[in-house]
């Protein structure tokens, strides 16, 4: 076999036959959260949009993963309102070409869907079913979302990577709370499902028969 691999070369077993290879475990970043900014100077035609990123002693901010949030109105030329028969539709990163220059140097926000304000809440479906960035979707709109075609979806990984890079995080044991406040009472009942991963071993007889073995027994999830 060796005189069949190259020099360079290591050897590997095909993806689909490791069946039961257990994943790198990420140990150098303990948690991650957000923190939105808003910008310190006034916002006119011509001048610089500024954020202050204040540096936070140990803690790392990735500025890969920064999100502006962007509110644009388009008119005609004389400033007036586009009418339905105005065939008028934004092309796509037509938002980068406000910018003509970005330097970068070295609070949970609350929707207001009364005000059309949801942008943060509609990037976290795409955060958290690990679709950001991707081509494949959800088929619900930035429209439909705001009139309750929705799922909102948490990403409560202590990294905020969803794993989404293959790696587990470090063993950790205690209590997760979920809270949810609503401006008005549910008409009707909503469903909450928690996707989590825990440590568990599968054993299969000869007979073809599984039987799960878990390793924590203690817990409670309901709706």
């Amino acid at each position: 076999m060796g005189d069949l691999l190259h020099s360079n070369s290591c050897e590997c077993a095909f993806s689909g036959l490791d069946l039961f290879a257990v994943p790198p475990t990420q140990s150098s970043v303990e948690n991650g959260f957000w923190v939105e900014h808003y910008p310190i100077s006034t916002l006119t035609d011509t001048g610089p949009v500024e954020f202050v990123v204040n540096g936070s002693g140990e803690e790392y901010t990735d500025l890969p993963e920064t999100f502006l949030h962007v509110r644009v109105k388009v008119t005609k030329p004389d400033g007036g309102a586009l009418t339905d028969t105005d065939i008028v539709a934004p092309t796509k990163l037509y938002a980068e070409a406000l910018f003509s220059q970005v330097d970068v140097p070295s609070k949970p926000l609350t929707p207001a869907f009364d005000k059309g304000l949801w942008a943060r809440s509609y990037m976290s479906i795409f955060q958290g079913t690990g679709t950001a960035w991707k081509d494949n979707g959800f088929d619900i709109s930035y429209e439909e979302y705001g009139k309750g075609f929705s799922l909102f979806c948490f990403d409560l990984t202590p990294t905020l990577t969803n794993g989404c890079s293959g790696e587990v995080e470090l063993l950790k044991s205690g209590v997760v709370r979920l809270e949810a406040r609503f401006s008005q009472a549910l008409q009707q009942p909503i469903h909450v499902i928690v996707y989590a991963e825990r440590d568990g071993l599968i054993e299969i007889h000869r007979s073809r028969e599984m039987f799960q073995i878990l390793h924590h027994k203690n817990e409670h999830v309901s709706d």
